[in-house]
């Protein structure tokens, strides 16, 4: 690696560290305010308090984002295997979106055996995983579902793979071509959704590339998604 590309991995690497600090703090700040330790809120305080405390975490996911794909680019991101439940993986995961999905009513649906251990970069794969569960929350109607799958390996195709369907917006045409490249959001949801930065499933796609994994979707407007993760074994 050349000096160049050594000073931007530093570069980026010191912005962040920089940025983390305050970030955390402002959310620690926010939550307290939320819990009520400073006093009740009003309705409209609260909401006000809410969103500081959503884009906080939209600028931290973003920061986290930028960091990955610049390890990606420069040759920092070490890949390592380990036997891990992809099962159990997924569920945390799930588990850690459940204000987000009770905020909207949501029901994920997970179709799974109930454990499978793959050898594989657990980083990576959570990374990605959380990403497409994130991306299926994000760009849902309230009030709806989304359909989360785990298929392990057979005689006949030696991958597993993990699919998310969700009933949102959809993906346009003229859209497609674009969703892994870089800061990229839907002409047809920036003003229906705040959470996305445009960055996730463009570093999901770089991850998935360096794992020699597939990532791939089908869509249409106004009539869902499907994202498919296929972990090749």
């Amino acid at each position: 690696m050349d000096d160049k590309k050594d000073n931007q991995v530093d570069f980026v690497s010191y912005i962040a560290h920089e940025l983390r600090a305050p970030l955390a703090s402002m959310r620690w700040y926010a939550e307290m305010l939320l819990d009520g330790v400073a006093g009740q809120l009003t309705d409209e305080q609260k909401k006000i308090v809410s969103e500081i405390y959503s884009g906080d975490k939209r600028l931290v996911q973003f920061i986290n984002n930028l960091l990955e794909s610049v390890h990606v680019d420069n040759g920092k991101y070490k890949i390592g295997k380990e036997d891990a439940d992809i099962v159990l993986l997924t569920k945390n995961i799930i588990e850690k979106s459940k204000d987000i999905v009770g905020k909207k009513k949501l029901r994920l649906n997970i179709k799974s055996p109930e454990k499978y251990i793959v050898n594989m970069d657990k980083k990576s794969a959570e990374f990605i995983i959380g990403a497409l569960i994130a991306n299926a929350i994000n760009y849902s109607n309230n009030d709806n579902e989304i359909d989360i799958s785990i298929t392990p390996p057979s005689k006949e195709y030696n991958s597993l793979v993990f699919l998310v369907k969700d009933n949102g917006v959809g993906i346009t045409e003229d859209d497609q071509k674009k969703i892994f490249t870089e800061m990229f959001r839907g002409n047809n949801t920036k003003d229906k959704n705040k959470e996305g930065t445009g960055t996730s499933l463009f570093v999901s796609n770089k991850i998935s590339n360096l794992n020699k994994w597939s990532l791939s979707f089908e869509s249409k407007e106004n009539a869902g998604a499907t994202f498919a993760l296929e972990i090749h074994l």
